[in-house]
């Protein structure tokens, strides 16, 4: 196993678009972190997203995002950061030489996929609380354990079918228009953990040039763009056509600065 030195905080998004504008949403919070050489993780769920930057550089992010416009609750500000930030961006020389060395991990080292499940973003009762953890505990370990009739709650899931099927009715979330998704999978050299613009360079060619909606999920080593199954052929056609183009992006991208 693997684990990140840094602790992680978390920005939560509150935004009244919901799930139909999260494309744009992804794209215009992601540019500013790219340009300032923040590496971040990126979280769509069904009630909100969540952005994850390093403590040591989150009052450098926050800031960043209000210099672009992005509102913040002033007390959870106040709170959490008091003081003023130290400067957000590396020097020139640091920038070049990190470029430089993030070419090196990447060349030739990563693919893209697309997964076979079709999938939907739910919502779970919080009035179930007392259902929902055992679900998700069997689901998640003791998959042979789960019976057809139990309930779940309290928590978003992106899930297939025949998983949200393990669920009552009455205990699930979802937008009448509710749609199914499909997963176009990028798996990257080693950990992401450091590298810059990874959400930006994946999200901005579909959501903000292509206008094609999509939720995103961060993992370690992998970047995972849901976007409608309708819209899954234009999607993949997109990174194919440009596939060797995005390589070459994704190749440049800064290392977040240590300091």
């Amino acid at each position: 196993m693997s684990a990140s030195a840094d602790v992680y905080r978390v920005l939560q998004v509150d935004d009244e678009g919901g799930q139909g504008s999260s494309g744009k949403r992804i794209s215009d919070l992601s540019g500013p972190l790219a340009q300032g050489n923040f590496s971040i993780f990126y979280m769509s769920i069904y009630q909100t997203d969540f952005v994850l930057v390093k403590e040591r550089r989150l009052k450098q992010a926050v800031q960043l995002l209000q210099q672009h416009d992005f509102e913040f609750d002033l007390e959870s500000v106040d709170q959490y950061l008091g003081g003023s930030p130290p400067p957000m961006y590396p020097s020139e020389k640091d920038k070049l030489s990190l470029e430089s060395d993030t070419s090196l991990l990447l060349e030739d080292a990563f693919e893209r996929s697309v997964l076979s499940d079709e999938l939907q973003c739910v919502g779970l009762n919080p009035h179930y609380r007392s259902d929902w953890a055992m679900t998700v505990l069997k689901i998640l370990s003791y998959p042979e354990l789960i019976k057809s009739d139990e309930i779940s709650d309290g928590i978003s899931l992106i899930a297939n079918q025949h998983i949200l099927n393990l669920f009552d009715s009455d205990v699930i979330f979802q937008d009448e228009a509710s749609q199914t998704y499909r997963v176009i999978q990028v798996n990257l050299a080693g950990s992401n953990l450091d590298r810059c613009g990874i959400v930006w360079s994946i999200s901005h060619p579909l959501a903000a040039e292509a206008h094609i909606n999509l939720l995103y999920l961060s993992t370690y080593k992998s970047a995972n763009v849901l976007v409608s199954s309708e819209d899954i052929g234009k999607a993949e056609q997109i990174l194919t056509d440009d596939f060797e183009h995005f390589k070459g992006m994704l190749a440049e991208l800064a290392l977040e600065p240590t300091l």
